[in-house]
């Protein structure tokens, strides 16, 4: 899912993820996805020792 051009439908350019994955990467955090229901986990690393927790709509 996060390698490039991976896409589970005929359109997109399954670019995406990928370099959604690179980004949080050079920013030293991790994405990471599980299913039912569909999530994505983004964590990246904050200045200070306060977790910040988002809902996503």
């Amino acid at each position: 899912m996060f390698d490039s051009l991976f896409r589970t439908k005929a359109s997109g350019t399954g670019l995406g993820l990928p370099f959604c994955k690179k980004i949080i990467e050079q920013h030293k955090g991790t994405i990471s996805v599980s299913s039912n229901p569909t999530t994505f986990t983004i964590k990246l690393p904050t200045n200070d020792l306060t977790m910040i927790k988002l809902p996503v709509n």
